[in-house]
């Protein structure tokens, strides 16, 4: 075979290879991507930045620091926006009228109305309970009747007047204590889960405050001294 028939053979070889290579590589492709355009062969070990955001997440959610917000244009409301201080940040309070214990009569919210009302959720065996009673205690001494009242409501339904007597007694509270009475305690702007916890009524009847376990009294006192004159 002469010089010229070795080149014509090569060249027909060099083009069935590169024909072969472009067919298998068709093929792969057809394989990989679906006619939506989404993977049927593949897992994606690594999600692209641009579509994190949207994967469901089922943990606890961490709000971002304000300092590392950027997306704030400031055209539109966030909730980093001061609320004026004549609107009130919580419903008003559910009204409600209970038993009082050791007392035998009957104490109505809507009648304190013109003083600052601490409500304090609790039960007797709740231990983080009585240590909020210390707290409370530190509340009463800085404050006279006609400013500030507080409340404690008995959430067990289960508990007898005799045991919470008994109650009162052992820890020695100075303040009226309630019977739960119509699920007052779950109502809106209640809606006590757990205890102790703590809600503040303004004197025109509006929550302004609610802490779910123990809360110290320099930190209720804060909140008071916000409310009056």
């Amino acid at each position: 075979m002469d010089q010229n028939g070795s080149s014509s053979i090569l060249g027909v070889i060099i083009v069935i290879m590169s024909v072969t290579a472009v067919i298998i590589a068709s093929v792969y492709l057809v394989d990989y991507v679906s006619d939506d355009g989404a993977s049927e062969g593949y897992v994606m070990e690594e999600i692209p930045d641009d579509l994190e955001d949207e994967m469901p997440y089922d943990g606890p959610v961490i709000m971002p620091d304000d300092d590392t917000s950027d997306d704030n244009d400031g055209s539109g409301d966030t909730s980093d926006d001061p609320v004026p201080d004549d609107e009130p940040t919580l419903p008003l309070a559910a009204g409600f009228t209970l038993p009082i214990v050791d007392d035998g009569g009957l104490l109505q919210l809507s009648s304190l109305r013109g003083k600052v009302v601490v409500l304090d959720f609790m039960a007797t065996w709740c231990a983080p309970c009585a240590t909020q009673m210390t707290e409370l205690e530190n509340v009463q001494s800085a404050y006279s009747d006609s400013e500030v009242v507080i409340l404690s409501i008995d959430v067990d339904d289960s508990e007898g007047e005799d045991l919470i007597s008994h109650y009162i007694a052992n820890k020695e509270i100075t303040w009226d204590v309630l019977r739960n009475g119509g699920g007052v305690a779950s109502q809106a702007g209640y809606e006590v889960t757990s205890i102790p916890t703590i809600v503040i009524i303004d004197q025109d009847g509006y929550i302004t405050y609610r802490n779910i376990g123990v809360t110290q009294d320099s930190e209720l006192i804060a909140e008071i001294n916000a409310l009056l004159p």
